[in-house]
């Protein structure tokens, strides 16, 4: 299926770039698309059980905000983010992920941040739940995108921050990463160790980013990468239920 999913994108994108070339508007809206679904969402018009979480990252990936994020400034949230969790200012960490949310919604680690700080706080719980909830239907449907047990199969990630979230999640230790081309896309093979400290293979499909570094998007420095945390306080059994509903991932 993903084969002829790519035929089919491979052949839009030889339209657009002659439509491009022509002078003629490229035909699809991804602002248009992405500000619908993610709209919908956030609304709460619909429960979150019923958001169409893949087909939003695939529409909002390719968004201009997603892709021309200032992350730079969003660097600057995360650092204080980080500073007011380990200082258990949780105001400084509520205000800072929302400064994050305000320039990438699609931010697990800021939806992350923002359900513990507001739980700590003792404020609203269904807010608290609700991006909670949000942070785990974006990661559900990375998880779902693809086995990962193949570059055929691959799970697809916004950006390559993405791929440490979940090597982070799962308690996983990157241990080597190859850029891989395949039948006109392109993967990360990614080794990592265990839990039990066994080497093991995941494949992330990075198409869309490439397609983002073509749109003019920037590659996020690799130091930054290393500087991933988890909130202080977050509690160790917090992602438990989903390590368990992931226990099919890639060995």
């Amino acid at each position: 299926m993903k084969t002829a999913f790519r035929a089919a994108f491979v052949l839009f994108c030889l339209v657009s770039a002659a439509f491009a070339k022509s002078g003629f508007p490229l035909v699809w809206d991804y602002e248009g698309a992405c500000a619908a679904v993610l709209e919908e969402a956030k609304s709460g018009k619909v429960p979150l059980e019923s958001v169409d979480f893949r087909d939003l990252r695939e529409k909002c990936g390719r968004a201009k905000w997603f892709w021309g994020r200032d992350e730079g400034a969003i660097d600057e949230f995360r650092t204080k983010m980080y500073e007011g969790s380990r200082a258990g200012n949780h105001e400084l960490v509520k205000e800072s992920a929302l400064a994050v949310l305000e320039l990438n919604y699609l931010d697990m680690r800021a939806h992350l941040y923002l359900s513990v700080a507001m739980t700590e706080l003792g404020e609203d719980s269904t807010a608290a739940k609700w991006h909670r909830g949000f942070e785990i239907g974006l990661l559900r449907a990375l998880a779902r995108s693809g086995s990962g047990k193949s570059c055929e199969e691959g799970q697809v990630v916004l950006d390559v921050e993405e791929e440490y979230f979940v090597f982070r999640v799962m308690g996983w230790t990157p241990a080597g990463q190859t850029l891989v081309e395949e039948e006109g896309h392109r993967c990360d093979r990614m080794k990592y160790r265990d839990g039990k400290g066994e080497t093991r293979t995941i494949y992330f499909d990075v198409d869309i980013p490439f397609e983002n570094y073509a749109r003019g998007a920037k590659p996020m420095p690799e130091g930054m990468l290393q500087l991933m945390q988890f909130p202080s306080t977050l509690n160790p059994e917090y992602y438990r239920d989903l390590r368990q509903w992931l226990t099919g991932s890639p060995q």
